[in-house]
């Protein structure tokens, strides 16, 4: 719809909203992670069974995935096939 008469276009624009999407990802995973895991908890508080096995693991899980996901921001702006920007970010090398 933005590309009309412009096909060649629509790959390079297509891996830019891939990059800026990895690179911004990060920014609302976290907080989300936080409320279903703290809204997880609360299920299992209200319910009487937050010492029950599978729901401490369950919650663990969670935790885990949201560690994961903080621990990793960098990822998307190094690596191999990327090449520096001049602002300092890094992009995909095509």
């Amino acid at each position: 719809m933005f590309l009309e008469r412009r096909p060649g276009a629509a790959g390079p624009l297509a891996i830019a909203f891939v990059d800026y999407h990895r690179f911004t990802a990060i920014n609302y995973k976290l907080p989300l992670l936080d409320i279903v895991v703290g809204a997880a908890h609360l299920v299992a508080e209200a319910n009487g069974i937050t010492r029950a096995g599978h729901v401490r693991d369950k919650i663990a899980k969670l935790i885990a995935c949201r560690r994961r996901c903080a621990g990793s921001p960098s990822w998307p702006r190094c690596g191999p096939g990327r090449a520096p920007r001049e602002s300092g970010c890094w992009i995909r090398s095509p």
